[in-house]
């Protein structure tokens, strides 16, 4: 499950946006600290430069000759400049631990030689070549400079931060019916034709969501009309089928009256399918429901099977299952879901499994063959009604494709639900879901 979450992620507009808001961000912040932190750190080639060589200059000349710690030490403390000084009579600094210039970085082209200028973790070292000896100076970083730095950078993150996040709730806010749309479509495909988007913007999203409402308002009209349709004709029906009944009456018993009555019984069996999901489509309400024993129930169905190849296998049935279900309905289910196992599968050795699995709050009942199994272009529409796998509609494979169609009714009446798992040379696997709501 989490594999499978894990791959749709890069499918998400939201996480590319995101990522996108993410990577900008990233991007600018490095681009602008990367420039301050050029733009604000001292370079040899700035005119600060020609200033300060000159006023080390200065400090050397007021350092006498030979230079004189005692006034260096004045120096450091009124300037904040650290002094060392080298040459063959002595050396002395400043502050004890005065750093080497070789732990420095130089800076290339110094149009100076006798003065180099090198830095290091923003500390300058200006060193000072004469006949005498060597000077050294240390600068400090800045403290304008330093202060600066941290708050421009602070300052610049904090608010390339917030504007991002503005971006993003705006983005999240402008996209939106694009997520009220995708759980829509989810509920749509599901049955659910009231489910309906709320429309908040006039953009070419709101236009999106508002013609997705009037579509799905239309395909509930149509298929309300399609059932009702059904429903006027199958009612319509009944008067015309009795009149012929009386009429077989009058009719020599032989093979003609035979065919007729055969037909008769057949169209009978038809309407009284159709109205029966009409019923239970118009209202579920209309259920007798009663205790039952759902575990006795499933064996004697079973029996009725037993002699038929393949036969019926029980697995895993217990004893005093009692749900409250309307048994005439479930029992008219299961000898559905059965009869059409062992009729596909009679050619197979294995008889048809009838096995019994508690899954998430439901009892479920699995009724799996190993037939030839239903095509994969099929499975879409084996639940809608006149439907059939067999295009022949021959009598001799029998039904009228109303039978999983009156079965998903049936089993949503009861708050449970039905699925088909199949496949060509697979078999097929019928699972019932009853709620554990109903058992007692």
């Amino acid at each position: 499950m989490k594999l499978r979450l894990l791959s749709k992620i890069p499918n998400s507009v939201f996480v590319k946006l995101l990522a996108i808001l993410m990577l900008t961000g990233v991007c600018i912040n490095m681009a602008v600290g990367i420039f301050f932190n050029h733009a604000l750190t001292y370079s040899p080639r700035s005119p600060f430069q020609k200033y300060l060589n000159q006023y080390v200059l200065s400090i050397i000349k007021d350092l006498g000759t030979p230079p004189e710690l005692g006034k260096a030490k004045e120096v450091a403390k009124r300037s904040g400049i650290e002094i060392r000084y080298e040459s063959h009579e002595s050396n002395w600094s400043t502050i004890e631990n005065f750093p080497a210039p070789r732990n420095f970085y130089k800076f290339r082209g110094n149009p100076d030689q006798a003065i180099q200028t090198m830095r290091r973790h923003g500390k300058i070292l200006i060193t000072v070549k004469q006949d005498t000896g060597r000077f050294i100076f240390l600068l400090e970083p800045f403290i304008w400079q330093r202060d600066v730095k941290k708050k421009f950078v602070l300052m610049l993150i904090l608010l390339l931060t917030l504007i991002l996040t503005g971006a993003y709730l705006a983005i999240q806010r402008i996209l939106k019916p694009v997520k009220d749309l995708t759980e829509a479509v989810n509920q749509i495909g599901s049955g659910n034709l009231k489910h309906r988007i709320s429309v908040g913007v006039s953009d070419e999203l709101g236009k999106l969501a508002t013609g997705f409402n009037h579509m799905t308002d239309r395909v509930r009209e149509m298929i309300k009309a399609k059932e009702q349709l059904l429903l006027d004709v199958s009612h319509e029906l009944r008067s015309p089928l009795t009149r012929m009944k009386v009429a077989l009456e009058r009719i020599p018993e032989g093979k003609t009256r035979n065919n007729i009555k055969d037909d008769i019984l057949e169209m009978e069996r038809m309407v009284t399918e159709l109205l029966e999901e009409a019923r239970l489509r118009a209202k579920h309400g209309h259920l007798n429901i009663d205790d039952t024993d759902l575990g006795e129930l499933i064996r004697s169905m079973a029996s009725l099977f037993a002699d038929q190849q393949p036969g019926t296998k029980i697995k895993n049935i217990p004893s005093d299952l009692i749900f409250r279900i309307d048994k005439e309905r479930i029992k008219s289910v299961l000898n559905n879901v059965i009869s059409n196992a062992v009729k596909y599968s009679s050619e197979s050795r294995n008889p048809v499994e009838i096995e019994l699995e508690q899954k998430d709050g439901f009892t479920v009942i699995h009724i799996k063959d190993f037939g030839a199994g239903i095509p994969l272009e099929d499975m879409p529409h084996i639940f809608e009604p006149f439907y059939r796998v067999d295009k022949s509609r021959s009598k001799q494979t029998g039904g009228f494709g109303l039978g999983l169609s009156l079965c998903k009714t049936i089993m949503e009446a009861h708050n449970g639900k039905i699925e088909v798992k199949s496949g060509p040379g697979k078999g097929t696997k019928i699972s019932l879901y009853f709620p554990d709501s109903h058992k007692l």
